[in-house]
């Protein structure tokens, strides 16, 4: 015999396994028995379980912890559950070097796996790759379970598919074709971005190269320009810096003042805090009191409940001992009435005796006589008695004949009854028949309409899904763009709020214009004063020539609704200590010098918008200021107009006294602030406007989404209907297939029973013609009979008995009579003995009972009186609480309170002077931050100077913010005193040598050759990725070729021996596997057609639950009997089959079990006596599974059905 493979199965604490169980399968069959629920499936769940199943439903569980042992009453649960599994490896079929191999699998109650060989732990891939090498790892039909068998032929066909890619052994193909498509997936997408990225940088290459031709000139001029702005702003650096210290010495003498009185008020808050501390500690106090108070008063009411409950138990029991009284005088009656029969009963016992015994006197005298007659009568009754015997068998025989012959008369109507209700029933049945026919063609065409909907609805569903998918994305890019608005109106919002607090702090202002602009604020001086700066609106390219032309005047103050005046002069300049420019409002400018244009410039004036009232003072400021492009323009003119004074763009100026103001004019803030809020405001409007726009259009995409979502939803529920439709038909079409069953099956039954009819009526009208013959016979009996009875009566009217005989019978009858009413009155007086005992044991528990509910009365009256004392204690204690504790605490509270409003009166006076204290270091803070303002001015200056290419390139090439200025450049500015006239004119020249140069990218150089190094390696890269994509997808071709030639071979060969199973299982008939599709069988599916002996063929599902059971082992055996596993375990696979196909079936398994080891679940005795070992499992009373080995004879009903 062949060696098992399969050597043994270790469980310990696995579901129903408690301790520790060895099996061992040294035959080839090994059976497995015991009755429902002794765990007998469970082995297959822990074979299933060990060889690496992950799925829980095939382990009939939902979690980890189901495997464990849960426990019993009498059984602790197990901490873990292990599985060991052992493999006789001698013939090295595992690959592995070990002559056996044990594979272990451990579970924990954490949801924890351990994976073993041979006690070494190793992944749960070692495992998968170690049986895959074999086949076991994802074979289907190695572990056939309950119903697994029947899912065969339930399955779709391209899902029966898979059992034979495992039998033809093409997963490793398959998953090797997975793998080239996801290869080949990948090198396309990444083919796909190396093209993309080459596009996108061919032309950034070309621009590189040109920029990097620049770089060389660029850096020579930037670096003398480096040099000349170093000292020159070195020089102004420091200067600022100076004015910067000074400030700040001020800011820390008045933050010192503050720090003084910030001291003096934390102080005072430090007892205040201490007294609102005692407060809170005295309110506590004051609540648990109360608490107190409350739980007193619920503790009373509590009480109070209590002692109505007792009062009302001690009128119930009072009621009950009342009842019970009643009751002990109504049983005490019925004892009376019971003594005084059983008395009456006495008597009459005695008289009945008397009699009795005079009658048995008369009797025995009266035996002596009728015993002489008997004699003489014995003779005469000799003589009827046997004519009577010969009466009475004629008679008998008569009536059994006239019986015979009417039951067999009946027997015939009832079977030509039967025959007719027999044709009845046949044709209802062939009726019932062509009707189920009808509804299963009906419903098959339903559930083919329905599929194909669904199919519909599905489609439906993944365009509805993709349109959702758009709008999601268009929606995404709606709210990024919204974000990114409103970064920008927070952007434009933040500026145009700084630029009007600096308006508001009037930042820029000299110290004595701000002081003075304050004052006049505040309604501190008789007139009122504004700037001009900010009151003006300047277009942009003019701006530098405008605060150029009005140079100091730019901070001047406008008196409004007055003149100038000696008084007004000496007001204001006692509230200044440095120099202001000061001018009426109602000045008079000279309108010669602001007529108009001439065709060669424009007066400054006429540049400036302004409010009207202003309009003479800017006429005065600029009306004979000329605005020229250049300086060459600015002396030309002047030559020619000398009574006007000249501007340039770049803020040269050129005064008709012949004074000329020459280098780079400082724009002044002050002068772009109209222009500027002007701007904002209009930006930040056409931002709010986007950000509607945008806020539209996202809600209207939400409303599509909403829509969409909605559809999806309507579609599901389409869906779900459809597919409860589709069930629901499917559960109709197996119901009515089931109904035809059964209908074909009565069919049977009806035929067999017509043919019994016709025989039984053949035989009943023979038996009746002979009744009648034997009836005649007996008449002619029944004649000589009666002659002879006629002599006899003659001899009997002669003789006269009946005298004796009846005065005996009379006394025998009278003896009877008082004998049985001897017994009826001493049966009577027994009844009455023991209903009087239970009477008296009635009273002796009712009177128990009355003491018992006197003893409870007297508890509860006991009870309701400490009750009372406790509620007048509570009562007691409450008064103490309220008066002696809670009272003054609060009176105590009430005078804490009244000091905390006094401290808080304190504390607000000390406020007022902290929030003086603070003023004066915002003042001072203020005055700092103006300096830091110019002095971030000129840092602005140097940044822009220092580093002018760079800030253009960043912002050309770089999308974001440009870097800040580099501290280093601060630290190493040299410190001067003076500098020299022409350094000023060395710096413009180089300056107009990079403006001439252009935009240069600094990175150029070394871009352009890592860009262009990158271009190459792209081109290289899409020449390989184009290379590999034909080799995976010849791969592809290859594999495909491979498995469809392995999987045909397998096909054939299971198709034969899946035919010659079927005809050797049904005892004939026919069967054959059908491929759907024969250009890609793998991908087509797998039909099966089957016809069964004397039938037409038809398909799976009109199958009864036998047939169909043997259908699908015959599709597992020719599967294993053409690739053959290690070993196979069924589990109740014989289940459906009766006797007959049981013995085809152990054949069958027996020839398979040459190459294949069976271990057998099973309740069936025969497919048992196949087996070589039989195991017994059973259920302790501690709910664990125990195992036995047992011999055939001893596999008793308790095992098997």
């Amino acid at each position: 015999m062949t060696k098992s493979n399969f050597s043994g199965l270790d469980l310990q604490g696995y579901k129903t396994f408690a301790k520790e169980t060895n099996l061992v399968f040294p035959a080839r069959i090994t059976a497995i028995v015991g009755p429902n629920g002794s765990g007998k499936s469970n082995v297959a769940d822990a074979i299933r379980w060990v060889l690496g199943e992950q799925s829980y439903s095939l382990l009939r569980a939902k979690r980890t912890e189901d495997m464990i042992y849960s426990g019993s009453d009498s059984r602790a649960r197990a901490g873990m559950a292990a599985v060991s599994i052992k493999f006789n490896n001698d013939e090295k079929w595992l690959p592995i070097d070990y002559s056996e191999v044990v594979l272990t699998r451990r579970a924990y109650r954490d949801g924890k796996n351990e994976y073993l060989i041979n006690n070494q732990r190793v992944r749960l891939k070692d495992f998968n790759e170690l049986l895959g090498k074999t086949g076991l790892s994802d074979r289907t039909y190695t572990i056939i379970g309950q119903g697994l068998v029947d899912t065969a032929l339930s399955i779709r066909p391209d899902e029966r598919s898979k059992l034979f890619e495992e039998a033809a052994g093409i997963g490793l193909y398959q998953s090797r074709k997975e793998e080239a498509l996801r290869r080949l997936d990948a090198t396309r997408r990444n083919l796909e971005r190396a093209l993309d990225i080459i596009a996108e940088i061919k032309p950034r290459l070309r621009s590189l190269e040109k920029q990097a031709a620049r770089v060389g000139e660029y850096k020579a001029v930037q670096e003398s320009l480096k040099s000349s702005l170093r000292d020159w702003y070195g020089y102004h650096w420091y200067k600022a810096l100076k004015e910067v210290n000074q400030t700040q010495q001020l800011l820390q003498a008045a933050e010192m003042d503050r720090r003084i009185a910030r001291k003096t008020y934390d102080e005072e808050q430090t007892q205040v805090g201490s007294l609102r501390s005692e407060i809170e500690t005295q309110r506590e106090m004051v609540n648990q009191l109360m608490n107190d108070l409350r739980g007193l008063r619920d503790q009373l009411q509590s009480d109070n409940q209590s002692l109505a409950i007792l009062d009302e138990r001690k009128n119930a029991a009072e009621r009950a001992r009342l009842q019970l009284a009643n009751d002990l005088a109504n049983i005490e009656e019925v004892i009376r009435a019971a003594e005084e029969s059983s008395h009456h009963n006495q008597l009459d016992e005695d008289r009945i005796r008397e009699e009795l015994e005079t009658v048995l006197q008369q009797f025995e005298s009266l035996k002596d006589a009728r015993a002489k007659t008997l004699e003489e009568e014995m003779i005469l009754k000799k003589a009827e008695s046997h004519l009577r015997e010969v009466q009475i068998e004629v008679e008998k025989d008569a009536v059994v004949l006239r019986s015979r012959k009417q039951e067999l008369t009946e027997r015939l109507n009832a079977l030509q009854v039967s025959q007719k209700a027999v044709e009845k029933n046949f044709n209802e049945i062939e009726t019932e028949r062509k009707d189920l026919e009808t509804t299963i063609n009906s419903l098959t065409a339903k559930v083919s309409e329905a599929e194909t909907e669904l199919r519909e609805i599905k489609d439906v569903a993944a365009q509805v899904e993709g349109e959702k998918s758009e709008i999601s994305k268009t929606l995404e890019s709606y709210q990024q763009s919204s974000h990114k608005l409103d970064l920008e109106r927070n952007r434009v919002k933040n500026r145009l709020e700084l630029i009007k607090q600096s308006r508001e702090s009037l930042a820029g202002f000299s110290d004595g214009a701000r002081s003075l602009l304050k004052s006049s604020k505040d309604k501190k001086l008789r007139s009122e004063l504004t700037d001009l700066a900010t009151r003006i609106e300047v277009p942009e390219e003019f701006e530098v020539a405008i605060s150029a032309a009005l140079g100091e005047a730019v901070d001047v103050l406008i008196v409004k609704d007055t003149n100038l005046s000696t008084t007004l002069v000496e007001e204001l300049s006692s509230r200044l200590e440095d120099r202001v420019v000061v001018l009426s409002q109602d000045c008079r400018p000279k309108s010669a010098l602001s007529n108009g244009q001439s065709d060669s410039f424009t007066f400054a004036s006429k540049l400036v918008k302004t409010e009207e009232a202003l309009r003479p003072v800017v006429d005065l400021l600029l009306g004979d200021f000329v605005v020229c492009d250049d300086i060459n323009t600015a002396f030309t003119n002047r030559e020619t107009h000398p009574d006007f004074n000249y501007v340039t763009r770049l803020g040269e100026v050129l005064l008709k006294n012949g004074l000329t103001i020459i280098g780079k004019a400082n724009q002044s803030s002050k002068v772009s602030y109209s222009r500027l809020v002007n701007e904002l405001s209009a930006e930040l409007k056409e931002v709010i406007s986007s950000a509607a726009s945008i806020g539209t259009a996202i809600e209207q995409q939400k409303h599509k989404l909403q829509t969409v979502e909605n559809t999806i939803s309507e579609n599901q529920r389409k869906q779900s209907q459809k597919q409860n439709q589709r069930d629901t038909l499917w559960k109709e079409l197996q119901a009515a297939s089931l109904n035809l069953e059964k209908n074909r099956g009565r069919a049977g039954w009806v035929e067999r029973q017509q043919a019994e009819n016709q025989t039984s009526r053949e035989a009943v009208e023979r038996s009746l013609e002979e009744t009648e013959r034997q009836e005649q016979k007996n008449l002619q009996k029944a004649g000589e009979l009666a002659a002879q009875q006629k002599e006899q009566r003659q001899k009997r009217s002669d003789f006269h008995p009946e005298e004796i005989e009846n005065q005996f019978r009379y006394l025998e009858t009278e003896k009877q009579i008082l004998s049985q009413s001897l017994k009826h009155i001493q049966s009577t007086r027994e009844t009455d003995t023991q209903r009087l005992a239970a009477d008296q044991a009635r009273q002796s528990n009712l009177l128990a009972r009355i003491s018992e509910q006197e003893g409870l009365l007297s508890d509860v009256e006991s009870q309701i009186a400490a009750l009372m004392e406790k509620v007048t204690r509570d009562q007691e204690d409450i008064t103490t609480l309220q008066n002696q504790k809670l009272d003054p605490e609060l009176d105590r509270l009430r005078e804490l309170e009244k000091q905390s409003r006094l401290y808080s009166e304190t504390e607000s006076h000390n406020q007022q002077s902290l929030s003086e204290k603070d003023r004066q270091v915002i003042h001072y803070q203020l005055e700092l931050a103006h300096m830091q303002e110019r002095l971030e001015h000129l840092k602005s200056r140097i940044d822009d100077d220092f580093s002018l290419i760079e800030m253009e390139y960043r912002k050309e090439f770089i999308q974001g913010a440009p870097l800040p200025f580099p501290d280093l450049v601060i630290d190493t500015l040299p410190e001067i005193g003076e500098i020299p006239d022409e350094l000023f004119e060395t710096i413009k020249q180089h300056k107009a040598q990079i403006r001439r140069i252009g935009t240069v990218n600094l990175e150029a150089d070394q871009e352009y050759r890592e860009v262009n190094q990158r271009f190459e390696d792209l081109n290289l890269q899409v020449a390989d990725l184009t290379l590999a994509i034909l080799d995976i997808e010849k791969m592809i071709t290859e594999l495909d070729d491979m498995m469809k030639v392995e999987f045909l071979q397998t096909f054939n060969a299971v198709s034969s021996e899946f035919s010659k199973m079927f005809s050797r299982l049904f005892n004939g008939g026919s069967a054959r596997l059908i491929l759907g599709n024969e250009d890609a069988p793998i991908e087509g599916g797998i039909d099966i057609e089957a016809r069964l002996p004397g039938k037409r063929e038809q398909g799976l599902v009109l199958l009864s639950g036998g047939e169909r059971s043997l259908t699908a082992v015959a599709l597992v055996f020719a599967l294993l009997k053409v690739s053959p596993t290690p070993f196979c375990v069924l589990d109740e696979v014989d289940a459906m089959l009766d006797e007959s196909n049981v013995g085809r079936f152990i054949e069958l398994l027996k020839d398979l079990s040459s190459e294949t080891q069976f271990i057998l679940i099973t309740h069936n005795r025969n497919t048992v006596s196949a087996a070589d070992v039989i195991y017994g499992v059973t259920m302790g009373k501690d709910s664990a599974s125990q195992v036995i080995s047992l011999r055939l004879d001893e596999v008793d009903e308790s095992f098997v059905r």
